[in-house]
């Protein structure tokens, strides 16, 4: 088995950076074999309860004590990932001709080969509107974890953005929409502790914002303002009165801020017509849309 060290020169520094790991154990359920989602500790882990996700550096110092058989990396808004999983398209280490198609849109990202060693796992920037399950291809962005196998095909530590190719590869697979009613998410309400607990646990682009940390990675503090309110949006379920709380406890506030009510309320305001999805959409889609309840693997 690998050391931490070689690990790390392995998977890229911005996934070594996200409480967003776990552990999977195989388990019969159901008649076959299943990869089910543990936490550190032993207990199961949600891929929709950020509270369960952890480092990979926990995760992998926990896999090498020999109770589990893997880790894995759970997709969500806070790491912005579309996994696609190319399956049975190696022959001797050689991709085939459709496989040749798909990398060639995202040759410099991070990729993986499969737990059989004939598939190849490959991580890219965006998101994607639903998920696609075909049978050479699979894509996923949200509330799902793949399994890792820490084998790298192509040698790169860096994560791609999609782009309009993976919109183009998107939409060539996607299913086709279905009209139907549902019911809206329910808005829940958490205090401020909890928010930040949660948000900072699993977003660590959150967690630098909130404690101001903004330099080299914006152009300006505006930006990083931005930044950080459309991550509160998400968070707070779009919450006006609590993104401004949580916002002027965080390292970000300046008098621009603080004397500014027209700065804070055009500033609120956009980032909750930017944010797409809240924390409480995004749960509730998942839970409505799931078949068993469960985490739901990818090999």
């Amino acid at each position: 088995m690998k050391t931490l060290e070689e690990v790390q020169a392995i998977v890229p520094t911005e996934l070594q950076a996200v409480n967003s790991w776990c552990l999977w154990k195989l388990e019969r359920k159901n008649g076959r074999q299943t990869k089910v989602p543990y936490q550190p500790t032993g207990a199961h882990a949600s891929s929709t309860n950020p509270d369960t996700w952890n480092s990979l550096q926990t995760c992998y110092q926990t896999l090498r004590g020999g109770s589990y058989n893997g880790i894995g990396l759970i997709l969500s808004p806070a790491v912005n990932l579309t996994f696609i999983d190319l399956d049975r398209c190696l022959t001797g280490g050689q991709p085939n001709e459709f496989a040749r198609s798909v990398l060639q849109l995202f040759p410099n990202t991070y990729t993986e080969v499969s737990q059989s060693g004939a598939g190849l796992h490959l991580f890219v920037h965006g998101e994607i509107a639903h998920a696609v399950k075909r049978d050479a291809i699979e894509m996923y962005h949200t509330a799902r974890y793949c399994a890792c196998t820490l084998r790298s095909y192509n040698g790169s530590q860096d994560i791609q953005n999609g782009g309009q190719e993976l919109q183009d590869l998107y939409r060539q697979y996607a299913p086709k929409a279905k009209r139907k009613r549902c019911a809206p998410a329910p808005v829940v309400l958490q205090d401020d502790e909890t928010v930040l607990k949660r948000a900072c646990r699993a977003d660590s682009k959150f967690a630098d914002l909130y404690h101001g940390n903004w330099r080299g990675k914006y152009d300006s503090q505006s930006n990083a303002d931005y930044a950080l309110l459309c991550r509160l949006a998400f968070w707070t379920n779009r919450n006006p009165e609590q993104m401004e709380r949580l916002f002027s406890s965080s390292g970000l506030v300046r008098e621009k801020w603080t004397a500014r009510d027209d700065y804070r309320r055009r500033s609120i305001e956009r980032a909750c017509l930017d944010c797409e999805q809240t924390f409480s959409e995004w749960t509730w889609q998942k839970t409505m849309n799931s078949l068993g309840g469960g985490a739901i693997h990818y090999d």
